[in-house]
């Protein structure tokens, strides 16, 4: 009778499907017949031959009943499953199992996997059917990805992977565990390899070879290599390393032709040449297979039109262009189809989407000597060495304004506080003025003066510097740096640390003419602060042609150098957050956005010499 009611609810409940309680047909498998409906998608006609079968075989009712209500599940129908499943009392461990097992299952289907994953924790006999804890497995795996928690689904899909007879169903659980193993971060990925290092059967080292190496071709094809020794029956060698090699080709960019976009007349030209020689001296020098290089003439008037020129002789990556504003002209340009690596730097950044065929890398790419780079890290680098108030001094000129507001923004954002800032004629050839203002000085001055003439009488009293102050950052270039710092010594600041970027130095040794400068602390080029490290010879080839280590733009024949060596590593630098690359122009990373950041070396005038401080890069 409890039979009988059970299936006249879920008659009702389905409403219309007519159950017809008929002698079973001995002719036929009643189970098989199922089975082919289920295959043709007939599900409905699935629950109504279940309800069937339950009626017509009371020993085996609950097991039909759960079979109807399972097949409910996958109809995505809930209401009706759970109804069924709340009327039905199983006796057996067996059906008892798969009852909270479809439990879990409309809870994960109601996006409550911590409810689900609560049922499916309890224990279970010893004796338990394979095809239950199969679908145990899966179905924590499951609970654990709505939990975003991809480790743990990736232990309970290997531990299904087990009671998988067909391949079909092994391939589509092994792509599952690596679309989860992928979604886990690298770091989460590192530190579970380090305190296991066995864990999840060679599938974290996977993981994080094809996190860490995949804009490597060398590096990742030779790790993969030993992988596969170490685990040649894992079911990843199938399928999942041939799309990582994939991949690495994908994401290594290997340019057949380059073309260098540069105002090579006019008012940059110099500026030009210098970029070009050394972009073609780190080619001439290159140990790869060579891409072709076209140089072409390119100015803010043109830049538009030499880029489709040049894509339409073929090529294939574009360096260039200089001029800013001709940046700002490609920049906004629709026609950027491929990967480009500009030679400045403008504000704001475009937002680039990923270059074409799905390479990794923006489309536009920056890659200046920013002045404002520097002075954030002289920000970065006083406040880290302990101090906090400071004194600014800059020229009264838009190079100053530029470099005296990237320096207040960092240095505000860390805790700093900038107590006065003075500005001085770049053109003027006498500084005592600015620095008595910057020192307080002529306030001092002033105060004594008036009281001389209040209490006319005639007072011993020697003028004071501020006394509050801790450092002092200053934008000059060499020839005004030269008759500030003895100033500052003159007005007793000779103890105050100074700060300056790499403008303070012309490049060239000249211990005469820097020595009133010794003491003063900056950030330059490892091309400039290594003066006996030929990069691969290529320096001293370029000295040899060109005697840069002479000119006013040897630190651009390293822009030029690190533009041509940044190519094959530009989707390293894109793919890991963390990664750099040791250049001539600094330890080099890129943002999201695709700005080329620096990282520099630290300097300090000693006996008129640029002493090499500190540099993590080398």
């Amino acid at each position: 009778m409890r039979d009988s009611l059970k299936v006249l609810f879920i008659t009702l409940l389905l409403q219309g499907c007519a159950v017809e309680t008929r002698k079973a047909d001995v002719a036929v498998d009643p189970e098989t017949e199922i089975r082919q409906l289920l295959a043709e998608g007939l599900y409905r006609r699935a629950v109504e031959e279940y309800l069937r079968l339950a009626e017509l075989h009371p020993d085996k009712s609950d097991f039909y009943l759960l079979q109807a209500a399972a097949t409910l599940i996958s109809m995505k129908q809930p209401a009706e499953a759970g109804e069924l499943l709340s009327t039905i009392n199983p006796q057996g461990a067996d059906n008892s199992m798969l009852k909270t097992l479809l439990q879990a299952e409309l809870h994960l289907q109601d996006n409550r996997p911590a409810t689900a994953l609560e049922l499916l924790s309890r224990d279970y006999p010893a004796a338990t059917p394979a095809s239950l804890k199969a679908r145990r497995h899966r179905l924590s795996a499951v609970a654990y990805e709505q939990q975003a928690d991809f480790l743990n689904a990736v232990q309970q899909r290997l531990s299904y992977a087990t009671y998988l007879p067909e391949r079909a169903d092994k391939d589509t659980n092994t792509a599952k565990i690596w679309e989860d193993l992928n979604k886990v971060g690298r770091q989460t990925l590192r530190e579970r390899h380090q305190a296991d290092p066995q864990a999840l059967s060679g599938w974290l080292e996977l993981a994080l070879i094809n996190l860490t190496m995949l804009a490597d071709l060398e590096t990742l094809n030779r790790s993969l290599a030993t992988w596969q020794e170490k685990y040649p029956a894992h079911p990843a060698n199938l399928t999942i390393v041939g799309q990582i090699r994939a991949l690495g080709q994908r994401y290594n960019i290997t340019p057949r032709q380059i073309a260098l976009l540069l105002p090579l007349r006019g008012g940059y030209r110099k500026a030009a040449e210098a970029i070009r020689d050394g972009f073609i001296a780190a080619w001439y020098r290159s140990e790869q297979d060579r891409p072709q290089v076209k140089i072409y003439q390119a100015n803010s008037l043109n830049v538009e039109q030499v880029y489709m020129q040049a894509v339409t002789e073929g090529a294939d990556f574009i360096v260039g262009p200089l001029e800013k504003q001709a940046l700002v002209k490609l920049s906004g340009s629709a026609n950027l189809t491929v990967p480009t690596l500009a030679l400045n730097r403008i504000q704001p950044i475009p937002d680039m989407a990923a270059g074409a065929d799905g390479n990794i890398i923006p489309t536009l790419m920056q890659f200046g000597l920013s002045p404002e780079d520097e002075a954030r890290q002289v920000a970065e680098r006083a406040f880290a060495n302990g101090y906090g108030r400071a004194l600014v001094i800059i020229p009264d000129d838009l190079w100053g304004r530029r470099l005296y507001l990237a320096f207040r923004e960092n240095w505000s954002a860390l805790g700093g506080k900038i107590l006065k800032t003075i500005n001085y004629d770049p053109q003027g050839n006498n500084y005592s003025a600015p620095v008595k203002q910057l020192l307080n000085i002529d306030s001092s001055e002033f105060r004594l003066q008036r009281l001389r003439q209040i209490l006319n009488r005639r007072l011993e009293n020697q003028t004071r510097r501020r006394q509050d102050v801790d450092v002092i950052f200053m934008a000059a270039f060499p020839i005004a740096g030269r008759q500030i710092i003895p100033q500052l010594r003159f007005h007793e600041a000779g103890q105050i640390p100074v700060y300056a970027t790499s403008h303070i130095f012309t490049g060239s040794v000249n211990p005469q003419a820097d020595m009133d400068m010794n003491g003063v602390v900056f950030p330059d080029l490892p091309w400039i602060l290594f003066p006996h490290q030929d990069s691969s010879s290529i320096k001293s080839l370029i000295n040899e042609n060109f005697q840069a280590d002479t000119s006013v733009y040897q630190r651009l024949y390293a822009l030029g150098v690190d533009a041509f060596h940044l190519i094959p590593h530009l989707s390293r630098l894109a793919f890991e957050n963390d990664a750099g690359f040791t250049g001539e122009t600094g330890l080099l990373s890129m943002s999201a956005d695709g700005t080329i950041n620096r990282k520099l070396p630290w300097g300090k005038f000693i006996d008129g010499k640029p002493e090499l401080v500190e540099y993590g890069g080398r």
